[in-house]
């Protein structure tokens, strides 16, 4: 984002805020404690598709005590602040905090090089609504700073796993490249290769055979630097065999 757009944005942004009504106090303020955590262009307004929404919804202006407020949230993954980060929408419904919860939605498709799967975009919707990853919610309470820090720690751990995995797929590639360069014969294993078979030849030159008999010899073949090579003849009767035998 580049510093006019920013300033633009912080504009906004504190513009819509100083229009809030005395009912939403509270969600001024917690705007204003998230850009200071966060900073101040972490938060951005909500700008939707056009078409996409009713224009009474449209981020945060003249929103009075009957209106939804939504606003943009940009957080940086921890320990990858250059190359991941995420854009959650917050929601806050006319009755939040008395009433009722945020509801948040990942707006990203893309965390670093993965695509947002369909597994974390519901865990991100059920931030206030799963007691059992998510944000325990109580009436009277702000607390859109605690689900985005749950959120992030979510998203972090999502792409940590995407990480080992891709790097688990780089080093199962590297072991069968390294292991069809090892199972390939080398120059000096081609040399012992044809030293075995000339040898191989000359026995079976120098074996006194049976009249009529004659022994094949098959190609080398090799399998994990063992060389095998099979010789064959052809016999017609068991004594045939017998003779062979004692060859």
């Amino acid at each position: 984002m580049d510093d006019m757009l920013a300033q633009e944005y912080a504009e906004e942004i504190g513009a819509m805020v100083a229009s809030l009504t005395e009912e939403r106090e509270a969600v001024a303020l917690e705007i204003s404690v998230l850009q200071s955590i966060y900073g101040e262009n972490a938060v951005l307004p909500f700008h939707p598709s056009p078409g996409a929404s009713p224009p009474h919804i449209n981020g945060l202006r003249d929103a009075g005590p009957s209106e939804t407020v939504r606003y943009v949230v940009v957080l940086n993954l921890p320990d990858h602040d250059e190359e991941a980060s995420i854009r959650v929408l917050v929601s806050l419904p006319p009755s939040y905090p008395a009433a009722s919860a945020p509801q948040f939605q990942l707006l990203s498709k893309w965390i670093g090089n993965f695509g947002v799967d369909a597994g974390l975009f519901g865990e991100v919707i059920r931030t206030f609504y799963s007691s059992a990853t998510g944000v325990e919610w109580s009436a009277d309470s702000v607390c859109v700073f605690d689900g985005l820090q749950n959120v992030l720690e979510r998203c972090a751990a999502w792409y940590e796993g995407k990480l080992n995995q891709e790097k688990v797929g780089e080093l199962l590639r590297e072991g069968e490249h390294a292991s069809a360069a090892n199972d390939a014969p080398r120059a000096h294993d081609v040399g012992e290769i044809e030293e075995q078979v000339r040898s191989a030849r000359v026995a079976s030159d120098e074996a006194r055979l049976p009249d009529g008999i004659q022994l094949t010899i098959a190609d080398p073949i090799v399998d994990r630097k063992s060389i095998f090579i099979g010789r064959a003849c052809r016999i017609t009767s068991p004594d045939e065999l017998l003779l062979g035998g004692r060859v």
